[in-house]
């Protein structure tokens, strides 16, 4: 995703993640247990579950927003946390800005 290109109101967005291990390798995740924020500021975040981008291995994943996802014109950030037993790893922040149309 292009954090430079114009996200409006109820649009659709892939958001899409690679997870490390904190020596920066890649992680299976293919029998991982998911889930993703997407936090609108100042308002409440929504918790959903992505999905894997292959069959996990290669440690990615995705989630395509719904229109009731981004309903709020304001700035966002995007987190993905991937548990696999008692490990935990989260992966990097993507940040954006959703604006109304005029």
């Amino acid at each position: 995703m292009n954090t430079d290109d114009l996200i409006f109101t109820g649009q659709t967005l892939n958001l899409q993640f690679t997870v490390k291990d904190e020596n920066n390798n890649l992680v299976d995740i293919s029998a991982a247990t998911l889930s993703l924020t997407i936090k609108p500021s100042g308002n409440t975040p929504v918790i959903v579950v992505p999905t894997l981008i292959g069959d996990g291995t290669d440690g990615e994943l995705e989630y395509t927003t719904i229109a009731t996802d981004l309903s709020v014109a304001c700035n966002y950030r995007a987190q993905g946390l991937v548990a696999i037993g008692t490990k935990v790893y989260p992966t990097s922040i993507i940040d954006f800005t959703v604006s109304s149309r005029i």
